[in-house]
């Protein structure tokens, strides 16, 4: 009887032991995000959050899966201007977003909190896999503070968007692919599934799922063939109702203006031409337009971006891991898979837009492998002095954690992977209603406007909105076929657009308050912010004759 109950003392004695670890860590990680939210954060101000806010609004509100924002290049495939398919957005996040919207409501804040509670599953999600891997509570807790206060996790964690989801998701199917058993074909199927969920949380796995079943139909213990086929089956079976989609307002199951990255900041379309460029000829299909020039130029641009990067000072060691002796063959193979998905979407960006952010997802299992290669270069090099390697580890992390308390105190570092071209107080302004009252009490639902800055517009306007075209004189055709487009939004961001932009027509407009004599628009008024808003309807609209 005594011993029984010195068992059960000591079973409550470690649950409690751990409970509290648990409670202490995710608190920690709580306040470092906390106090970074009081300190440093500066509201929705990339265009990736105003985007996917305002398409899961459509879809809360009953509209479908339809946009706010478009660009001339997808008008010139349609004919009619409001409340297009929207063909540019992954849709998991959104969804998610959108019930997120009917359990909490529409504003700033709820997308926030979309974010920030998805982040936490994913810190929760490596704490969980950290613990699977070894058994040791303090270790995975380290790994998860490392995350919590990653640069890379504040950015995407504070600047909402499809990769919060997807980071969420990579974690889980990297758990999934740690205990895969390569004899049983369901699990197969499984990672099957998965990788068609990653492809709905971010694109680029349409293609990087390649990768992914070559190396699952590889290990597998059986025929391989069979293998990526029932790979390949299990991804057709989870996205099978997007490609649908795709299929009936597209033509094309896997259409996507995301393809587009491919040709834009090329010498044929420098900057952003080919989404600007009105009757510019695209075809949706997700074949990439190789330019090794552009390639090379974009591989020179990430030089500063690596260095943000390499503040989560794991980076390195997780680059090196590969050649290393992680002491455990599952997560060496899961590792392997990790490091190849990490550098087929760096090759991605090259060959695309550039954009960076697409990385961000992969922080938390760039924690996790990085701190398990530390531990084992460690237990390699003091096999028998335990103290020395916490003593290590300790300090490691707190090195780890120092940037992030850096940005609570400065804000995140000039190299940022999520563009920010607004800042903290025009949106705030926006917020509150200052610089968009009279464009929301003039232009009405049924109405279009032309804009240097769609994102925010749509966003807090409710109206639709489209980017203004490459040239001026695009703007004639565009009217001619869309009577809905009646007005011009200029703001003050239009003369911070980088000159490979042509927007030199445009800012002449917002200067002058007056468009050329063929454009039928021959009325302005300055709005807050000293936005102009130009139209023909503007003075009768607004009661200032």
């Amino acid at each position: 009887m005594d011993q029984k109950t010195t068992e059960y003392s000591d079973l409550f004695n470690r649950l409690t032991q751990s409970t509290l670890v648990v409670i202490v860590t995710i608190g920690l990680g709580m306040m470092i995000w906390v106090a970074y939210l009081f300190r440093s954060y500066d509201g929705l101000v990339t265009i990736t959050s105003f985007d996917q806010a305002q398409v899961a609004r459509n879809l809360h509100f009953g509209n479908g899966f339809t946009t706010g924002i478009i660009t001339p290049l997808a008008l010139s495939l349609r004919e009619e201007a409001l409340f297009p398919p929207d063909l540019q957005n992954s849709p998991a996040y959104i969804h998610f977003l959108a019930w997120f919207f009917n359990r909490f409501g529409v504003s700033d804040e709820v997308v926030l909190a979309s974010s920030l509670f998805l982040s936490l599953l994913a810190g929760i999600g490596i704490f969980i896999l950290a613990w699977l891997m070894t058994k040791n509570l303090i270790w995975s807790a380290m790994v998860f503070l490392v995350f919590a206060a990653a640069l890379g996790t504040l950015e995407f964690a504070f600047n909402p968007s499809s990769a919060a989801m997807l980071s969420l998701l990579l974690v889980i199917f990297a758990g999934l692919y740690y205990f895969y058993d390569r004899r049983s074909l369901h699990q197969v199927m499984l990672l099957g599934a998965g990788a068609g969920l990653l492809y709905l949380a971010e694109f680029d796995f349409l293609l990087l799922s390649v990768p992914i079943g070559i190396l699952v139909a590889r290990s597998f213990e059986g025929k391989k063939l069979r293998a990526a086929l029932v790979f390949a089956g299990g991804f057709i079976l989870l996205s099978s109702p997007w490609l649908i989609r795709n299929t009936i307002v597209a033509g094309n199951p896997v259409y996507s203006f995301r393809w587009a990255d491919f040709v834009i900041h090329s010498r044929a379309f420098p900057g952003n031409r080919f989404l600007r460029d009105y009757g510019a000829a695209f075809s949706g299909a997700p074949f990439p337009h190789l330019s090794w020039s552009k390639f090379t130029g974009l591989i020179r641009l990430m030089n500063r971006y690596w260095l943000s990067y390499s503040h989560l000072l794991i980076m390195p060691l997780f680059l090196v891991s590969l050649f290393l002796n992680l002491g455990n063959r599952r997560w060496e193979r899961a590792n392997r898979l990790i490091l190849c998905l990490f550098f087929f979407q760096l090759i991605l960006i090259a060959f695309g837009n550039g954009r960076l952010d697409r990385l961000l997802a992969f922080t938390p299992l760039i924690a996790l492998s990085g701190m398990t290669a530390f531990k084992e270069l460690l237990e390699d090099y003091f096999p028998r002095q335990v103290i020395i390697r916490w003593t290590c580890i300790g300090v490691f992390v707190l090195a780890g954690v120092y940037p992030g308390f850096m940005a609570i105190a400065r804000g995140l570092p000039d190299q940022r992977y999520l563009s920010t071209i607004f800042a903290g107080e025009d949106i705030e302004l926006m917020r509150r209603a200052e610089r968009l009252a009279e464009l929301r009490s003039t232009v009405r639902e049924n109405e279009a406007i032309v804009s240097d800055i769609p994102w925010p517009v749509a966003w807090y306007a409710h109206r639709t909105v489209l980017w203004f075209p490459w040239e001026v004189e695009q703007l004639k055709e565009i009217k001619e076929k869309f009577e809905e487009i009646k007005f011009i939004y200029l703001s003050p961001i239009v003369f911070e657009y980088p000159e490979i932009e042509n927007v030199a027509d445009w800012a002449s407009i917002y200067r002058s308050g007056m468009v050329p004599e063929w454009l039928p628009i021959d009325r302005g008024v300055l709005l807050p912010g000293d936005d102009v808003l130009l139209g023909d309807l503007i003075l009768e609209r607004l009661d200032l004759e």
